[in-house]
């Protein structure tokens, strides 16, 4: 086996930029309304049995870009207040916020840090997209960007420090 990271519940997520809607639904209407929006789907899930189903938002809050921008590591960061509302809302609808990181030339531990007041609430975790990872002779959209286990860990030990054990169960 593995290990269950929410056991006894489903999640139906939407997913997208809160700031356009060329990046998925959540960019399509404010928080409330996308909530509303979500709501039907939930319903159809439940519906179709199994463990409770829970409402989710997946926020991207750094978009890759083709362009180095001021900072020079082609990722556009969202200010984290443009966040709260999203976050306010499914909290309040007993939810789960996902954000997620597209860190261009940057890592994604730098990133993470500037949604740090958002990712210590127990209603709300991180997403790491590695293909938008990119080296620093790499340009977006001309090649798909990767990361290794170290970054990655990194970020996991940021996120929680303590040191996991686990038991054989054999």
């Amino acid at each position: 086996g593995g290990i269950t990271l929410f056991p006894g519940r489903r999640f139906v997520a939407f997913y997208g930029s809160p700031i356009t809607f060329r990046l998925g639904l959540l960019g399509e209407q404010g928080p409330q309304q996308t909530m509303e929006r979500l709501r039907p789907h939930l319903a159809e899930y439940q519906l179709a049995g199994g463990d409770p189903v829970l409402p989710a938002f997946e926020l991207i809050a750094t978009v890759a870009d083709s362009a180095p921008g001021d900072d020079n590591d082609f990722s556009n960061e969202l200010d984290p207040a443009e966040l709260r509302p999203w976050i306010d809302v499914i909290t309040a609808n007993n939810g789960y916020a996902i954000i997620d990181l597209q860190p261009g030339r940057t890592d994604f531990l730098t990133q993470a840090k500037r949604y740090e007041e958002y990712l210590k609430l127990p209603n709300v975790g991180l997403a790491l997209d590695p293909e938008w990872r990119i080296g620093a002779e790499n340009v977006h959209l001309r090649q798909i960007g990767t990361v290794d286990a170290a970054e990655v860990n990194t970020v996991v030990d940021w996120l929680d420090p303590k040191p996991i054990t686990y038991q054989n169960q054999d």
